[in-house]
């Protein structure tokens, strides 16, 4: 994007260069940091404009295909051949601009195959985007993606820990790598990368993650406490199971009751579920029923 941008201060040539070296670096919000100080002093270059406005698109990861096609027309055609329902088409041209070395073409392949629950085929194009081009950072992410997806939770690491040491602001790359954490059952590790995460980004599926994690580490009240606050926006049966559980450790069976039968009649047919939700009603009427006899006790013994 940067190839063909000429500025005649030497200042914002300077600012050029560093913000062409934060994007090959994947550091696009470093990138724009510059792009903003050459628009205070040019407010009216449209170039810069575009080219912030390419890498907002980028980052936002909206339109971030639609943008990338847009200045290549052979990837572009791929892109029509999508919109008109022909997969063979798409790929042909993708894979034809891949063998020629382009390394966009190889990155949506990627795209392609995990879009299409296919993560073992995207990670050899994602590999082979990242050899076109040894600074294509984002591909690291998109690799760790796919081996999570595959169940290859420490190959995942690896490359997350990669990606995460050029683009140590990424909340979602923190994110799933506490996730993956979790998996793995080090839910130490998976709650300081989830606190991180949402210390970049307060994104209610963080919030979310971070109450489960909270959870695997007995911390049932905090957990409990962000799983409430979580639950008015997100209504699931895992929500529900997870603050129904939190009450359970902490004694208010009632509760348990009231958010693991919420559960039971969003899940499908959980039978573990309704395992523990039996239980905790038992519990209850054995609870009951002692509580009955000693009032009987009390009321029919002889007063002094």
């Amino acid at each position: 994007m940067f190839g063909s941008s000429v500025i005649a201060s030497e200042i914002t040539d300077d600012y050029m260069d560093i913000a062409k070296n934060y994007c090959a670096l994947g550091h696009y919000k470093n990138a724009i940091i510059y792009l903003d100080k050459i628009l205070q002093l040019e407010p009216s270059n449209k170039q810069v404009q575009t080219l912030k406005h390419g890498l907002e698109t980028v980052i936002s990861g909206k339109n971030r295909n639609s943008y990338i096609t847009s200045v290549d027309k052979l990837l572009m055609q791929s892109q029509d051949y999508k919109l008109a329902g022909n997969l063979q088409g798409e790929t042909n041209t993708l894979k034809s601009e891949s063998d020629k070395g382009s390394h966009w073409a190889s990155y949506l392949l990627g795209e392609y195959y995990l879009s299409h629950n296919n993560p073992s085929m995207a990670v050899s194009y994602y590999n082979k985007a990242l050899k076109q081009n040894s600074n294509f950072i984002q591909c690291c992410l998109k690799i760790a993606e796919c081996f999570a997806a595959m169940d290859r939770y420490a190959d995942a690491i690896d490359f997350l820990n990669q990606y995460l040491i050029i683009n140590n602001e990424d909340d979602y790359a923190y994110a799933l790598r506490a996730k993956i954490n979790l998996h793995q059952g080090y839910a130490s590790d998976a709650e300081n990368d989830i606190i991180t995460a949402t210390a970049l980004n307060d994104d209610i599926t963080y919030k979310y993650l971070y109450g489960k994690i909270l959870y695997e580490r007995n911390n049932y009240r905090e957990a409990k406490k962000i799983l409430d606050e979580v639950s008015a926006d997100i209504k699931t049966s895992e929500v529900y199971k997870y603050i129904g559980l939190c009450d359970y450790h902490l004694g208010d069976y009632n509760n348990a009751l009231l958010n693991l039968d919420k559960a039971i009649i969003l899940s499908d047919d959980d039978t573990i579920l309704k395992s523990k939700y039996n239980e905790i009603k038992a519990m209850l009427q054995n609870n009951s029923s002692i509580s009955g006899n000693q009032n009987e006790e009390e009321t029919t013994s002889p007063k002094e």
